[in-house]
């Protein structure tokens, strides 16, 4: 990655810690899930959709306790959490760790690329879950979104710590005030 100062907001080792947990925090609740719908266990969609997004705060918490300055590190490791539990890594997990069953528009399938295909077909106007809602298509592309974001927060601030060779702050590039060291 070429970083030309320690200092640096985004190491490597940063970059594998993000993701790690996210991974980690990915695979706990895609255990859950694997045991029984995590709806069910959670009491039922309405309270289960609410904990889902609230779980992937678990990472960010992670990041704010190793960098209590770095808010960045909480949005990033948010996204980063959301993209690694929506990718076939918990399809993967459930069909070949805990021998369930994925599904397609013909049922249950026990073909991950079956499954793949029609879970994250940016093409798909079909509903994934047993609703409408989520479309195939918004799930692939609210994928590409989230990535999209946390790489591009990464990027823009690794360009502007490189260019003033100093680390910036979240708060600093929000506010274009870069003279500000943290």
């Amino acid at each position: 990655m070429g970083f030309h100062f320690k200092d640096h907001t985004w190491t490597a080792s940063v970059l594998a810690i993000v993701v790690s947990i996210a991974i980690a925090y990915g695979a706990w609740f895609d255990y859950l899930d694997s045991l029984a719908r995590a709806g069910e266990l959670f009491g039922g969609n309405a309270i289960y959709q609410p904990w889902n997004i609230i779980g992937h705060f678990i990472p960010a918490l992670f990041m704010l306790l190793f960098f209590p300055k770095k808010i960045e590190m909480f949005v990033a490791a948010f996204l980063v959490s959301t993209v690694v539990m929506d990718t076939p890594l918990w399809g993967v997990e459930r069909l070949y760790l805990h021998h369930g069953a994925l599904w397609n528009q013909s049922g249950d399938t026990k073909s991950l690329s079956d499954w793949i295909a029609f879970y994250y077909n940016p093409l798909g106007s079909y509903g994934i879950w047993d609703k409408a809602f989520p479309t195939a298509t918004i799930m692939f592309f609210s994928i590409v979104a989230r990535l999209g974001a946390a790489i591009g927060l990464i990027w823009y601030q690794h360009k502007l710590e490189l260019r003033l060779k100093t680390p910036v702050s979240l708060k600093n590039m929000v506010k274009h005030d870069h003279s500000r060291r943290i």
